[in-house]
């Protein structure tokens, strides 16, 4: 059986109209690998797959629509090898484009990432990458003119020349390690600078100065074991100083015989360090003195109570106490002169002679009691007493004797006549 003209001419239309339509999506799918540069990166399977489509495009002239449709259909194939490739090329050209950058190929960056942004126009490392590449001879220059700098040691303008490149490219390795590094060097040598200033501070014993320049250095390299020691031997030394200071003016003060401001000096020192053996040695004895002192000019002061035997005792027991002191200075020795005149006049007794009606009974306070007489001599050393007579249906008497060494009294009359 056989198709009729007809027929045969019919399927010869849907033929034609297979291939076309099949054409049709391929152009489509060229049409936009073109688009994105595929004649350049589509390699083999681009290429083959142009060749299928001039193959179908004579086959569809010559009317063979079933080799034209295979054609097509193998073109369509190439091509969609090409498109699903066209991620992995992006890749590997972004990836040779970093690589150039950090080896400082500037043309090889360039034409890498212009491939990426071909493959994907727009897209953002490849757009980084190409305006990297377009200042990466400056930076490169820029970098080795920091280098020449730090070996002059010049970190100022190191630094100055490395901020430049990194404002032409922050993302370069090379400029973020050389930053890096000179902000490192930089760092040491400011801090040697303050320890080394701290250090011959502490050399010449200015301890104020050695402990800002230890702050200092602790502020950019903190909690360095070289602070910590430094800063205790300025704490020591401040600490030692302070105690010669006021061993100085304690020494200074004694030497004025001010006693207990000396005593204040000594104590200071106990304040900072307990153990100090002069300190405790001085203290006890300014204390001393200072006690000895108050007696003498309280004794000195109040020699009327020196009339009862026990003060006149006990004046006579610190008096000879102060004569032991050695070296006595001009204060003490007149203190002492003073108290021996006083001791010595109220030790002598004066004779004293009362009057009275043999009917009054005659006390004396802190003395005795002598009963009634008409007339009574008595030894009282000098001082202030008090003299009381009573007698019975009559007021008592109140009476006061001043005995003054030296001078002998006038009698003193002593008897009550008021009737109660």
């Amino acid at each position: 059986f056989s198709a009729s003209p007809v027929e045969e001419l019919q399927e010869r239309a849907v033929l034609e109209s297979q291939a076309e339509q099949i054409l049709e999506g391929v152009l489509r799918q060229k049409e936009i690998l073109d688009a994105s540069g595929a004649s350049t990166w589509g390699g083999e399977d681009f290429r083959a797959a142009l060749r299928s489509i001039s193959d179908g495009d004579g086959l569809l002239r010559s009317r063979d629509y079933r080799g034209a449709t295979a054609a097509y259909e193998r073109a369509g194939q190439y091509l969609a090898e090409v498109r699903s490739s066209a991620k992995s090329i992006l890749g590997d050209a972004l990836e040779r484009g970093g690589r150039a950058l950090m080896s400082g190929n500037a043309e090889a960056a360039r034409e890498a990432f212009r491939l990426a942004a071909t493959i994907e126009p727009g897209h953002a490392a490849a757009v980084t990458g190409l305006e990297r590449a377009r200042v990466l001879d400056e930076v490169l220059m820029l970098v080795a003119e920091g280098e020449e700098y730090e070996r002059r040691g010049d970190l100022r303008r190191a630094t100055e020349s490395y901020k430049k490149a990194a404002q032409l490219d922050s993302l370069s390795r090379p400029v973020q390690l050389a930053l890096a590094r000179v902000d490192k060097s930089a760092t040491e040598r400011a801090f040697q600078k303050a320890m080394s200033e701290a250090m011959a501070a502490l050399e010449r014993k200015d301890y104020e100065t050695a402990r800002k320049g230890f702050q200092q250095a602790n502020a950019i390299k903190p909690n360095q074991p070289g602070i910590v020691d430094g800063l205790a031997q300025v704490e020591e030394g401040q600490r030692l100083d302070a105690i010669s200071q006021y061993q100085e003016k304690a020494r200074t003060l004694e030497a004025q015989e001010q006693g207990r401001k000396a005593s204040e000096q000594y104590q200071k020192v106990l304040d900072l360090d307990a153990t100090v053996q002069f300190a405790q040695l001085g203290k006890r004895r300014t204390d001393e003195r200072a006690d000895l002192s108050d007696g003498l000019d309280f004794h000195n002061n109040n020699s009327e109570r020196l009339s009862d035997g026990r003060v006149l005792k006990e004046a006579a027991t610190i008096l000879d106490f102060a004569e032991t002191i050695e070296p006595a200075g001009p204060t003490l020795q007149q203190q002492i002169a003073n108290l021996g005149e006083v001791v010595a006049k109220m030790s002598v007794p004066m004779r004293v002679e009362l009057v009275s009606d043999g009917l009054t009974e005659v006390v004396i306070y802190r003395v005795g009691r002598f009963g009634t007489f008409e007339r009574r001599a008595l030894d009282l050393r000098p001082g202030k007493y008090t003299v009381v007579g009573t007698r019975k249906g009559y007021r008592d008497v109140r009476l006061e004797l001043a005995v003054v060494a030296g001078k002998v009294p006038e009698p003193l009359l002593v008897r009550c006549e008021e009737k109660i």
